[in-house]
């Protein structure tokens, strides 16, 4: 059974993405551009190679300054599997 998922989001410049929770947890690496993610109450600016992991049930919310590359990996496939996965967008 698979436990790991991996992918590649791209933000275009400028664009917002909701708030978000979910039962996955994720690490994500950024490749290309500038921006920012809050996690919680935090705000973390964003640049190539800086990398950020996004802990089970914090909101998470993305913000891209220029074009925003991201590679990602979670725990959510195997959390789908067994039933277990959750999400929350506000």
């Amino acid at each position: 059974m698979p436990t790991i998922s991996a992918h590649v989001r791209l933000l275009p410049a400028g664009f917002a993405t909701r708030t978000r929770r979910s039962t996955e947890s994720a690490v994500f690496t950024v490749i290309e551009g500038t921006g920012e993610v809050e996690i919680g109450d935090q705000t973390y600016q964003l640049s190539p190679r800086d990398m950020v992991v996004v802990p089970t049930w914090a909101a998470s919310r993305w913000k891209a300054e220029s074009k925003l590359v991201l590679f990602a990996y979670t725990d959510r496939v195997v959390q789908e599997k067994l039933c277990l996965y959750r999400e929350l967008c506000e």
